[in-house]
């Protein structure tokens, strides 16, 4: 997370919070970004100025970041033992029409949950100028096994000595999916 240039690496908010602050953006691999910082609103960087600019209006500034899979820093956290007990249950994806790369970057985790939920920004304009078609990002999200919703209840509960998630909605099933937020669900 990017907070008024100020980055963190991998602190914890305390002993048992499930929250991190990471240095650098997470993205499908290892690298450097040029990341555009709106003057005043460190909390929505972006790629390009304009993305960075859309919401919050003003100016933005570049900054040179790292970025990295998910993947690496997950199990970096299941190495140290900061993964809550059971297991992730969710992630919350908000990078202004980049959300494809940040998943692609998750590419093992996906993959390997049995259950998971994902929330993410579904900007088909930001997207698109992204280099990305969001009909892509639905393809590779449902080939994970993941169903989208624009509005879904999800409850956590026990069940046999386990956390089970369950969702409830009216699944998109289309490639045009017009909802600002979509949420992924593998149960």
């Amino acid at each position: 997370m990017i907070c008024q240039s100020l980055f963190y690496n991998h602190l914890s908010l305390g002993p048992t919070s499930r929250y991190h602050l990471i240095a650098g953006a997470a993205s499908a691999g290892w690298g450097q970004v040029e990341i555009h910082v709106p003057e005043g609103r460190g909390d929505n960087a972006a790629i390009s100025a304009v993305a960075a600019t859309k919401n919050v209006g003003g100016k933005s500034k570049p900054e040179e970041v790292i970025t990295f899979p998910m993947d690496d820093h997950l199990a970096n956290m299941r190495r140290h033992r900061s993964v809550p007990a059971g297991g992730l249950k969710g992630i919350k994806i908000d990078t202004q029409g980049h959300e494809f790369y940040v998943i692609k970057g998750l590419n093992h985790t996906l993959a390997a949950a049995q259950q998971l939920v994902v929330f993410a920004e579904n900007a088909v304009e930001l997207t698109e100028a992204a280099g990305v078609k969001p009909s892509e990002v639905y393809s590779y999200m449902r080939g994970h096994g993941f169903r989208g919703y624009c509005e879904v209840d999800i409850e956590v509960s026990e069940r046999d000595g386990k956390e089970v998630i369950t969702a409830s909605g009216t699944e998109e099933t289309g490639n045009d999916i017009e909802c600002k937020d979509i949420i992924w669900v593998k149960v």
